[in-house]
């Protein structure tokens, strides 16, 4: 049984049932709520909810809903309101997983199930949850992981072992499952399959003039899109960072200490050989053996690149210096050619592949006098680290006082940055992204998130150091005037209007397609517009195709036709082929599709079982008390 408890805890089942009493919130999506919800009625009293003859009781569900909500706040570093809580689903997820544990307790209890004292114990010492850097059971880590939960060791245990025994019972019904062969096929033809398709653009210019919207048109046009129109919600804040770097003095650090720096490893401040590469990758050895011949035959790497109908984003690598590139047959191939060489084909983790080095960057050597600023900066930094920590504290002893950033900057020598207003995008009132500064992202998501007046704890930043931030003034998000945006709306009225008459004409070219006209003469008729072809599309992605087109070439049959928006005007393509390579059992793919979908079969079994089981024990719902209990009622 403890090996089953073993493996159990390292599967899909152990993170569902296992991980209950340690803060460690694990819910069971999509259990209880599609399919069950007919189930559930009112119920009074003190309950929450009642599974069968379970009750589950409000201070059952307080307990695992503050301690998900704690669990979140910490992640987020912030206050997280009951009516954010509740956006974010955190009550149905812990309603959902007291359910289930409850349709899973009585079942268990039913079938007479249980675990020794012994065994639970044998369990939760072998469990990695609770092991030191030995890989040994530590009794400080697992009392630190009960005073984090608010529980005693006695409660604890007795929710370990109903959470064991809960594992035990769905593991006997879905252990060993795997996924059918003939499920592994479709998986298989659905991801490996290929179309080949000719498409032309429609330009915005065949729609011809667009006459100006009269009043009540553009009116109208205004007054369904407000929202695309309103002014966003601006706020002014300041921040000040104290990170190594931005209290590192270059100037602190001697000559004779930046020497000895660069005596230790003078090829450490060394610029390697760099190389400007591309590549074409094949979908198949076969294909990229043709091409390597044509090349030694006297076809260009362009010719190539051409015949493929491939841009230059699609074959451009870059330049890179030997080391950066992760792909060792690459980068073994590209810094064995000569300047403008081509390599022949190269078993890449993208596939076949051939390499071009358009050109080579020698590698520099440079002098102590080259680096000496770059190395004082460092160095200056690392001695930095140590003050970082005495500076937080005078500076959260200040705000203690009362005392504003700005004051307390001054007082210490050190400079804020002051943002007039921004988007919560970082954008200014002209649309212009705002300056930089230190941890940007973070600050705007938490300034964003916090109110004028608010005490802000201080960020943390990935180099050791902190950020503080205040926000001085909130402008609302609100609707502009017709007469304000008039400009913007009927430019993006014109542009609508131009795509509804692409659309409409695309229309019509699809069903002359579908009739027998060839793609040629649609062509001819939209200004001789240049016919291109997509080989090898696939249902992950194609370059060439947007999503919508994509979607639509894998539900046409071959000689299909269909059409998607695009940037530039709108795609009119016809479906030319088909192909599914033959699957071979042993091949990488197989092996990826097991791998990635091997716990779909035992997942939505679990989830069908605990379903049943809910609804034959019956669900019932106190929703006035769920309300009250999570403060949505205050809201």
């Amino acid at each position: 049984m403890l090996e089953g408890l073993r493996k159990v805890s390292n599967n899909w089942l152990g993170k569902l049932f296992l991980t209950v009493a340690m803060g460690f919130i694990s819910i069971a999506f999509g259990i209880w709520g599609s399919g069950v919800g007919e189930l559930v009625r009112h119920i009074g009293g003190s309950n929450v909810a009642k599974v069968g003859d379970t009750d589950i009781s409000t201070e059952q569900y307080q307990r695992l809903y503050q301690r998900s909500l704690n669990q979140l706040q910490t992640q987020a570093r912030q206050v997280i309101t009951s009516a954010k809580a509740h956006e974010m689903g955190v009550d149905t997820r812990v309603l959902s997983k007291l359910l289930t544990d409850a349709a899973l307790d009585q079942t268990a209890k039913t079938m007479k199930l249980a675990l020794s004292d012994e065994d639970t114990a044998h369990a939760i010492a072998a469990d990695p949850a609770y092991a030191g850097p030995d890989g040994r059971f530590t009794q400080g880590i697992f009392q630190q992981i009960l005073q984090n939960a608010g529980m005693s060791e006695q409660a604890f245990v007795q929710d370990q072992r109903a959470a064991y025994l809960r594992a035990q019972l769905v593991q006997a019904l879905v252990g060993g499952m795997k996924l059918p062969d003939v499920t592994v096929s479709a998986l298989y033809r659905y991801a490996a399959e290929t179309r080949s398709v000719d498409y032309i653009i429609l330009s915005p210019s065949l729609v011809g003039t667009i006459a100006p919207p009269d009043d009540a048109t553009l009116q109208k046009y205004y007054d369904s899109r407000k929202s695309a129109f309103a002014a966003p919600e601006y706020r002014q804040f300041v921040t000040l960072a104290v990170t190594p770097a931005t209290i590192a003095d270059p100037n602190s650090i001697s000559d004779a200490d930046a020497q000895k720096q660069f005596d230790k490893d003078p090829g450490k401040y060394q610029v390697a050989e760099r190389r400007d590469l591309r590549e074409i990758t094949f979908p198949t050895l076969a294909d990229a053996q043709a091409a390597a011949a044509k090349i030694k035959a006297g076809s260009s790497f362009d010719d190539i690149v051409t015949e493929r109908q491939l841009k230059p984003e699609d074959v451009n690598l870059g330049t890179h210096a030997k080391a950066d590139i992760i792909d060792a047959n690459i980068a073994n191939a590209a810094f064995s050619l000569d300047e403008g060489g081509i390599s022949d084909v190269v078993n890449s983790n993208l596939g076949p592949a051939i390499l071009q080095v358009r050109k080579v960057e020698p590698a520099v050597t440079r002098s102590f006098a080259d680096v000496a600023p770059d190395i004082k900066r460092d160095l200056a930094t690392k001695k930095a680290i140590d003050s970082v920590q005495g500076l937080h504290d005078k500076i959260e002893d200040m705000r203690i006082s009362g005392k504003p950033l700005a004051d307390i900057a001054k007082e210490l020598g050190l400079t804020t940055t002051d943002i007039a207003a921004s988007t919560a995008t970082g954008l200014d009132r002209d649309g212009k992204p705002i300056p930089d500064f230190v941890a940007k992202q973070s600050v705007l998501k938490a300034v964003f998130a916090s109110d004028v007046g608010a005490d802000n704890e201080a960020l943390n930043t990935k180099d050791q150091g902190y950020v503080w931030f205040e926000v001085d003034k909130i402008d609302a998000a609100h609707d502009r005037p017709l007469s304000e945006v008039k400009t913007e709306v009927e430019a993006a009225w014109r542009t609508d209007e131009i795509m509804q008459q692409l659309a409409k004409m695309a229309k019509d070219d699809e069903q002359q397609l579908n009739a027998g006209t060839s793609l040629a003469d649609i062509a001819a008729k939209a200004g001789n517009v240049e016919i291109k072809h997509v080989a090898d599309a696939k249902r992950s992605g194609s370059p060439e195709l947007v999503p919508a087109a994509r979607v639509q070439v894998f539900d046409l049959p071959v000689g299909g036709a269909g059409s998607a928006a695009v940037q530039d005007g709108r795609m009119l393509f016809k479906v030319t082929g088909t192909s599914t390579p033959p699957l071979d059992p042993a091949s990488n793919d197989v092996a990826q599709i097991k791998a990635k979908f091997a716990d779909m079969l035992p997942e939505d079994v679990a989830i069908a079982y605990v379903a049943r089981l809910q609804k034959d024990l019956g669900v019932s719902v106190n929703q006035q008390e769920l309300r009250t209990v999570t403060g949505l009622d205050q809201n």
